[in-house]
């Protein structure tokens, strides 16, 4: 019988969004992610953040329609990537 609670073996699933179609060149925009164990059960909290826009970048406005992310709603967002990647 194999225990469980004690299997050390999980996985990250992830997803992130950018205000574009072209990985050369457009930025990202949003990450989110959550952890589950080998049964599928989602382990701990989710994680999303929020890249602050950068003053020189145009992002496509088809991108924003696809994700619902705008330029807009990035400003009341409390979190950025760029502040989370110090954390780690």
């Amino acid at each position: 019988m194999t225990d469980t609670v004690n299997n050390s073996t999980t996985y990250l699933w992830y997803d992130y969004e950018t205000f574009g179609t072209e990985a050369r060149k457009d930025r990202p925009v949003q990450y989110g992610s959550f952890r589950t164990d080998t049964n599928f059960n989602i382990i701990g909290q989710s994680m999303v953040l929020y890249a602050q826009l950068a003053d020189d970048y145009i992002p496509s406005p088809g991108s924003s329609l696809v994700t619902g992310i705008t330029p807009m709603s990035l400003m009341d967002e409390e979190n950025a990537l760029a502040e989370a990647a110090l954390g780690f």
